[in-house]
């Protein structure tokens, strides 16, 4: 068992042990909004302001995976991300905002599955935190073409969101579930402003079901993740950067929070989060928080 140290215990003073994923030695918390404080999906992430400073996960903590970026050029591309998260509905909240010099989102109309192949945002979730392969499967590992249809996202999933799109669909799950997208397993908004092809923000805000289990044919056959104040899930965040309308396919830069390549496919490749207590009163943060976390990557 790895050593975790916790970025919540800079912040809440929780500490504990779990399976370490990527980046060794950290887990980021998820703020546990109250009932009365949950964000409106819609866009708008100034109902994110609440949300302490330390839960922010800044492009500086991110890895570029495909161009040999050491470290970012906020000119070119930059973001942020945020996690929520409520007892009472059993969501979890994801907020992200992106500066892109040259906003691509060339997608063909009907071409779902191309979501990725632009510019993009992507979630991963292995909310039992049992890592392994979650998806790729081949003939020659699962034989049988139902079971290796079931064993696409069974036991981690992953979704892309990308705004605006002519087509008006703005996410996907990859697998062959068509209903995880859909309400009231998935509630989302987004802005965009700038201009396509050029320089432009996006925000992308989303209220999601998180399963332990997901089974295609639908929820009632899948098994619905309970969070737990304390306990530690998998997740993975991507960003997607293509900057040629000439080459749509050819990725300029590709972040990730957990410095990992083939998330697509290992979930032993994600995060460890923590599933943050309620906090009475937003603590005082200290300045040198994520430097501290920082340091600890090195």
């Amino acid at each position: 068992m790895k050593r975790v140290v916790l970025a919540a215990a800079l912040v809440l003073g929780v500490s504990g042990l779990a399976f370490a994923h990527f980046p060794p030695g950290v887990t980021y918390p998820i703020f546990q909004f109250p009932d009365e404080l949950r964000p409106t999906i819609d866009g708008d992430l100034s109902d994110w302001d609440i949300v302490p400073e330390a839960y922010t996960i800044p492009i500086d903590l991110m890895g570029e995976r495909l161009a040999g970026m050491t470290e970012p050029d906020y000119e070119d591309f930059n973001c942020w991300l945020k996690l929520g998260w409520n007892k009472s509905d059993n969501k979890l909240y994801v907020a992200s905002w992106t500066y892109d010099n040259v906003h691509l989102v060339p997608r063909p109309s009907g071409e779902i599955t191309l979501m990725w192949r632009q510019d993009d945002f992507e979630i991963m979730t292995d909310m039992d935190h049992s890592g392994g392969q979650y998806k790729g499967w081949t003939a020659e590992q699962i034989p049988d073409e139902e079971e290796r249809k079931l064993a696409e996202g069974r036991q981690a999933q992953q979704y892309a969101c990308a705004y605006p799109q002519a087509d008006g669909v703005y996410a996907v799950s990859f697998d062959y579930a068509t209903w995880t997208t859909e309400a009231p397993y998935w509630e989302a908004g987004f802005t965009f402003d700038g201009t396509l092809n050029g320089p432009g923000t996006t925000t992308y805000e989303v209220r999601m079901t998180t399963w332990d289990e997901m089974i295609y044919y639908g929820p009632d056959q899948s098994t619905e993740h309970k969070f737990k104040e304390g306990e530690i899930v998998g997740l993975q965040f991507s960003y997607g950067d293509f900057d040629d309308p000439e080459n749509p396919k050819q990725y300029h830069a590709f972040w990730t929070v957990s410095h990992q390549d083939a998330t697509f496919k290992f979930a032993e490749r994600f995060c460890d989060f923590l599933v943050a207590p309620l906090e009475v009163k937003p603590p005082a943060v200290e300045a040198n928080t994520w430097g501290r976390i920082k340091a600890s990557f090195e």
